[in-house]
């Protein structure tokens, strides 16, 4: 989650003076999660995908599918925002993350 909230404060809302970000957290059942991370930014540029192959967020989500079991959706829009959506198991992310 820390890395894509700095990513919308980094790049979401350039040009513009504010914007939102909405983070949702709904139980899907015992342990599993489903947590949404959206803004109303600027969106990813054009044949951009997320996370950038060789960065630190494609690290940080492959560490996250491992060992979180971690599945991740993004989705873009020009100039209406980024929503990733994350499905947690809640009892894998607790073993690895104390």
């Amino acid at each position: 989650m820390n890395e894509l909230l700095i990513n919308a404060f980094k790049y979401a809302f350039g040009g513009r003076d504010r914007g939102v970000i909405t983070v949702e957290c709904v139980r899907q059942s015992e342990d599993r999660y489903r947590v949404v991370i959206a803004d109303d930014g600027v969106g990813l540029p054009e044949g951009v995908v997320w996370p950038v192959p060789g960065k630190i967020g494609a690290l940080i989500v492959q560490t996250l599918r491992e060992s979180a079991k971690t599945d991740f959706d993004v989705q873009s829009t020009p100039a209406r925002g980024v929503r990733v959506t994350m499905n947690v198991d809640r009892k894998a992310a607790a073993r690895n993350h104390p």
